[in-house]
């Protein structure tokens, strides 16, 4: 998979802009899905995710790298990205 490498204007709010390649913006959207799994199986467990949050950084590396590929592909086609 060739990653996208050219940069993009990512902005937030009216006052906060970020310069980041399209591929740095997926793996972010990629973390927020796994702190969002890792929520929700908190919840069904019953443990208190504001207080204890442990969790191994390798893990959700892994988590990320396996989604990411279909992330990037769901994100191209819904904003019509061509492929490189």
């Amino acid at each position: 998979m060739q990653l996208l490498s050219e940069k993009t204007t990512v902005q937030q709010n009216s006052k906060c802009v970020n310069d980041m390649t399209l591929d740095e913006f997926i793996r972010w959207l990629c973390l927020i899905q796994a702190i969002e799994v890792v929520s929700a199986r908190a919840e069904q467990l019953n443990i208190d995710f504001n207080r204890c949050l442990s969790i191994k950084p390798n893990t959700v590396n892994v988590y990320i790298t396996e989604i990411f590929p279909s992330v990037r592909a769901n994100f191209m086609l819904e904003n019509n990205i061509k492929f490189q």
